[in-house]
């Protein structure tokens, strides 16, 4: 029998926190005390928890996106690179604000 894991307003803040440091989902659980099908499971019953794993999930995408973006400026050198990075981050911020 499995027992349900009651998630702490410190779980949910720490979900969404993991994110940001790009921590799989697999990671996320493990450090939850859960398994990952688990916590799926509880998603789908629990509106706080799916609120924080979707916070949880557009950080991730942003930090992996932020970091990608990061590796391909590296190749270029000087003005550019930062021009480049800049417009990255208005049309991001821009397209995160509808």
């Amino acid at each position: 029998m499995e027992t349900k894991k009651e998630f702490t307003k410190k779980d949910l803040e720490t979900i969404i926190l993991f994110g940001t440091i790009g921590k799989t989902f697999s990671q996320l659980a493990i450090d939850l005390g859960v398994t990952p099908d688990q916590l799926r499971d509880e998603r789908y019953k629990n509106p706080e928890l799916d609120k924080a794993l979707r916070d949880y999930e557009y950080n991730a995408n942003q930090f992996y996106i932020e970091k990608m973006m990061k590796a391909a400026l590296s190749n270029i050198k000087g003005f550019a690179a930062e021009v480049y990075f800049e417009a990255y981050k208005y049309l991001s911020e821009k397209q995160n604000s509808y």
